[in-house]
């Protein structure tokens, strides 16, 4: 059983790859290739119809789209095989449809891109559809849009529909091909797994047979197509791919893609396969393989498996070397026309509907000898030069083009000043205003002398030249007009692409072969040739029996006997299709490039191989202001860069011409650019390479930034002055130091404002005088003492009036104090808060001053700050007052309650001053913070304002107290408390009254409170008290000694009193008494 599962894994490994295939490369390739087939055809209808619709109307409007145009739609739209054709407006509107039953909804997604980005979009798409012969089906069909540009702007878009139902059968009959063989396989492994190893030899086979098939398949691709793993190795490679790699498929495995494909030793610049790796998107890329001499388009898709894991990349190169080489031609034919055009030397004119010269270039001096200005003076002057013979059809030539108001051409012969016969081509176009009112002729003379002697020349040798062609063997026949048998060679059987025996053989049997449209042509061509006795060329179209077209470039010349009757004709054909269709894949880019250089708002300047200027566009012209006579074949950094980046360009482009890279290539950069004025301005700058015949050339596109940067500079400046207002705000709220804010607003105001002094005088309410309060840029001091009354000088004028005072120049109207400053500009605004004048701002600046509206309004806004800030230090500094008188007024009353109280007991006369004074003293030596001590300085005040409750009768007892007297006493505490706990100011005081009988073991009154349980400032006073009691004498008895008092507090230190206050407190008398000592 084990070969058989081996088999079995074989065969399912083969089959299960065949949908990664037919999924991720012929899918995406074919629907690749028919959306890009049905862009090139859309593309090609619409350049058949945006002429004549630019040309026809100024807006795209559905009430102007003309007749004309609608028949010629159709007959597009029948060329092109479309199924149905829509013009929009700029805006979407639907102005015309080739089905005006069916306008149907605009694709506002698509329309939307290409209105903001000018390309071609194109999505196949699924929808039930009118079909060409008018059936209503479901069908594959690919929207296209094309967008209409008018002077560089978006003026509307073509929408294009093509059935590429057929197309896509393909793609499905390959996937059913696929799916069946996959079916097949299975079905084989099936039976093989129940059939035995016999059975597993035929699964072998099919399993061979199903892989030889999707090898055929794969390798029927003829574009290079191969798997890669993570590391750029090559997994699969089809037969192109490994014909490429010079190897066969097997050998191609295991490659690295870099190494082997493009020769490097490293992944190539803007490589898909690494992007796909990094994104897992898909990725698409035009790469150029010189190996081969080719370019590639090259798409990248990734595999997955069913958890989404990236297991390989399928990499599909299609071989675009034939555009790229039409896209180089292109380049290069627009270089060589635009040498020519901008070098012609025709005489250009323009004519008023009367005959008169608006116009006349300096050319007419050149090729007739007479100066402009004759010509304007006597329009009838180019008549009489005519020369004798040819005056008669030129009068005539102007009648037809007045009275037709068309474009006509002719050529006669004048005679110059100097009697010279010339040759002039005379070309001439009438003109219309928007209205459509004819308002003259614009027109072109060409001195055409010596075109006309080549001409001459060429007739001459015509005949010779006819006969060297008919010997050309290009594709020869012969017509035998007696017997009506046409012979052909064999080349031109090839070019019509039929079998010589089933040819008729005559000149009815090839009028057949010839487009229907073109048979007419063809017939009057050659019927006029046997009347006239004169040969005939013509280019008319043949179409194949497979539908294509060819066309094709026949001869003809006629033999005729002695009577002069035609008996013999002969001819050659040659087919010059892809001649044709290349001249109008060139002649439709080159109209699109001049468009749009022509319209383009920046500045488009291409330089040659030697770094000379070879094209420049209008906008060139107007923003650096050199024609394009000035500007061609000069250097471009000797007229459009400062001289200070010379080096730097004549380096960087000595590197480009050598290697077709630099630092400026692909990129866009920002520098200053120089006009012909000798001005700068900034530009934006990017520059783009391209090869012509072996040599880099360089398009640069410039663009003007100067309104851009004015705009950055404003916003700049903007959010510096935001930045400004925010500082003094913060300044403002963070400080009621005025000084501090407003120095930190002078500081702004001179920054911001570029300013070389500013001060700030405030306004004395009670002198009516402003004086100084703030100064920066000052050179001397004199600026602290001015003292101006209101409504005297500059500043006092301002202050009084409450308006800004701007002086651009002081003149001799300084004051005396600041002359030495030599300042010429001044400025003064008023600072004004709720209406009331606060003082002024100076600006004082040593160059007259020209504010602008920003510039003015900032100034004001600043001053507005300022009037704030003084506004709130006022009104801080008058409740800052009125706290302090209140705070004395509160310490006075209490000071008044604590004398009242010893009133009452006069033997303690003087004991609460002196007990207060001894307690803060104390207190901020124990490290009291400054408000606590005020606290305690009120509850010292207060320390017996409960005995108030206590009856005269026990609290005047000369002897002891009973115990019922002593427990009456004892509430005094709890008096205190019930007395001043409502007052919310006395609140924090309460410490003292409440809890100054505490003891330190607990056993004190009224809570029993023990050790630092105690609120320390009843701690500190409880000695105080004690100290002050015993060392004061009473009538009743004499005062203790100090060193009585001293042992007995001591004695009392960790029961009644806190050791620690006791500590300090006896450290503060022995500091005291060694003083006193």
């Amino acid at each position: 059983m084990k070969p058989l599962r081996t088999i079995a894994i074989i065969a399912g490994a083969a089959v299960l790859s065949l949908p990664v295939f037919i999924t991720f490369i012929i899918s995406p390739a074919f629907t690749r290739v028919v959306e890009e087939n049905a862009k090139e055809e859309s593309v090609r209808a619409a350049a058949h119809l945006s002429s004549m619709l630019l040309s026809e109307e100024a807006v795209i409007r559905k009430d102007r789209m003309s007749v004309r145009f609608s028949a010629e739609a159709e007959e597009v739209r029948k060329d092109f095989n479309a199924m149905k054709i829509k013009v929009y407006s700029a805006a979407g509107e639907v102005v015309y449809s080739s089905s005006p039953e069916e306008t149907g909804e605009i694709n506002m997604v698509q329309f939307s891109r290409m209105a903001a980005g000018g390309g071609v979009y194109c999505e196949i798409v699924r929808k039930a559809a009118r079909t060409l012969e008018g059936k209503t089906a479901s069908l594959d069909v690919a929207e296209t849009y094309v967008p209409l540009i008018r002077n560089g702007a978006f003026a509307g878009a073509f929408e294009i529909y093509y059935d590429v139902s057929g197309r896509l059968m393909k793609l499905n009959e390959v996937k059913t091909r696929a799916y069946g063989m996959l079916s097949l396989a299975v079905l084989g492994l099936i039976a093989s797994a129940g059939a035995g190893l016999y059975h597993a030899s035929k699964g072998l086979a099919e399993r061979d047979r199903a892989r030889k098939q999707w090898e055929d398949t794969f390798n029927a691709v003829t574009d290079p197509v191969m798997l890669l793993d993570s590391d750029f190795r090559i997994l699969r490679a089809n037969k192109a791919m490994a014909d490429f790699l010079g190897v066969s498929s097997r050998e191609a495995v295991g490659m690295t893609c870099y190494r082997h494909v493009h020769c490097t030793d490293g992944p190539i610049p803007d490589c898909p396969h690494r992007k796909l790796l990094a994104d897992g998107m898909e990725h698409a890329v035009e790469i150029y393989e010189p190996r081969v001499g080719k370019y590639y388009s090259v798409a990248v898709f990734p595999i997955t498996d069913t958890a989404g894991r990236l297991t390989a990349t399928v990499h599909y190169a299609r071989d675009i070397t034939i555009r790229k080489k039409a896209e180089e031609s292109l380049r290069e034919a627009e270089a060589k026309y635009r040498i020519v055009a901008d070098n012609t030397y025709a005489w250009e004119f323009w004519l008023t509907p009367e005959g008169q010269y608006v116009y006349s270039s300096p050319s007419c001096e050149r090729i007739t000898g007479y100066h402009p200005g004759e010509f304007a003076a006597d329009p009838a002057l180019f008549v009489r030069i005519v020369h004798d013979e040819d005056r008669q059809r030129v009068i005539e030539h102007q009648l037809a083009a007045q009275e037709k108001v068309a474009p006509g051409e002719i050529v006669f012969r004048i005679l110059r000043r100097d009697g010279q016969v010339r040759w002039i081509s005379h070309i001439c176009q009438p003109l219309f205003d928007p209205d459509g009112n004819y308002i003259g002729i614009r027109g072109s003379n060409s001195d055409v002398t010596e075109r006309e002697r080549m001409n001459r020349a060429l007739k001459e040798s015509a005949y010779t030249l006819a006969e060297a062609q008919r010997m050309a063997h290009i594709g020869s026949w012969e017509l035998d007009m007696i017997r009506n048998e046409l012979t052909w060679s064999d080349e031109i059987y090839r070019i019509f692409e039929i079998d010589p025996a089933v040819f008729g053989a005559s000149y009815e049997a090839f009028l057949d072969l010839v487009h229907p449209d073109d048979r007419a042509l063809v017939n009057e061509a050659y019927s006029r040739s046997l009347r006239d006795r004169i040969p005939y060329e013509v280019v008319h179209r043949l179409r194949m029996r497979d539908g294509r077209i060819k066309h094709v470039r026949e001869r003809c010349e006629s033999l005729y006997d002695a009577d002069g009757r035609p008996v013999r004709s002969i001819g050659t054909v040659q087919d010059i299709s892809e001649q044709i269709m290349a001249e109008e894949v060139l002649r439709e880019s080159e109209e699109k490039f001049k468009g749009l250089a022509a319209s383009a708002q920046d500045a488009i300047v291409m330089m040659d191989g030697r770094g000379n200027i070879s094209y420049w566009n209008e906008s060139a012209s107007r923003i650096f202001g050199y024609s394009s006579e000035e500007a061609l074949g000069r250097q471009l950094h000797n007229i459009l860069s400062p001289r200070r980046y010379n080096d730097e360009y004549l380096k960087g482009y000595a590197h480009f011409r050598e290697t077709g890279d630099g630092p400026f290539i692909d990129r866009i950069l920002e520098l200053s650019a120089m006009r012909k004025d000798g001005t700068e301005f900034p530009v934006e700058f990017s520059v783009s390479k391209l090869m012509i015949r072996g040599e880099w050339h360089a398009i640069s596109i410039l663009r003007d930034i100067s309104d851009r940067k004015k705009t950055e500079n404003l916003m700049r400046q903007q959010v510096r002055n935001m930045t400004a207002l925010t500082d003094i705000g913060i300044a403002i709220s963070s400080s009621l130091d005025i000084r501090v804010t407003l120095n930190i607003l002078l500081d702004r105001l001179t920054s911001q404002l570029g300013i070389d002094a500013a001060d700030v005088l405030l306004l004395d309410q009670d002198t009516l005088c402003l004086t100084s309060a703030a100064s920066l840029g000052f050179r001397t001091s004199s600026i602290r003492e001015i003292s101006v009354r209101l409504g005297k000088g500059h500043a006092g004028r301002a202050a009084y009036e409450r308006r800004t005072l701007i002086l651009s120049d002081l003149g001799d109207t300084l004051t005396h104090a600041l002359r030495d400053e030599q300042f010429r500009g001044y400025i003064a605004v008023p600072l004004i808060a709720k209406g009331n004048v606060k003082g002024v701002i100076e600006i004082f600046h040593r160059n007259t001053i020209e504010p602008t509206a920003e510039w003015l309004s900032f100034l004001e806004l600043m001053a507005a700050q300022a009037a704030i800030a003084i506004e709130n230090a006022t009104m801080f500094d008058s409740l800052q007052r009125a706290n302090t008188e209140l705070a004395l007024s509160y310490d006075t009353t209490l000071e008044g309650w604590g004398r009242t109280l010893e009133f009452r007991d006069e033997d303690t006369m003087g004991h609460t001053e002196r007990v207060s004074g001894m307690a803060v003293r104390f207190a901020r030596l124990m490290g009291m913070e400054e408000k606590e001590v005020t606290q305690l300085r009120r509850g010292a005040f207060l320390h017996d304002i409960g005995k108030i409750g206590i009856p005269d009768s026990i609290l005047l007892k000369p002897g002891a107290l009973t115990p019922e007297e002593r427990e009456i006493m004892q509430k005094h505490p709890g008096y205190a408390y019930e007395l001043l706990y409502p007052i919310p100011f006395l609140r924090p005081a309460l410490d003292i009254p409440y809890y100054h009988h505490e003891k330190w073991n607990g056993k004190g009154y009224p809570k029993g409170l023990r050790g630092e349980d105690i609120p320390l400032a009843a701690r500190i006073f409880a000695v105080v008290d004690v100290w002050d009691a015993l060392s004061s004498s009473r009538p009743y008895r004499q005062g203790w000694p100090v060193e009585k008092v001293r042992e007995y507090i001591v004695s009392l230190s960790g029961i009644e009193f806190d050791p620690a206050v006791v500590e300090v407190f006896l450290k503060v008398l022995d500091e005291e008494e060694h003083v006193t000592t």
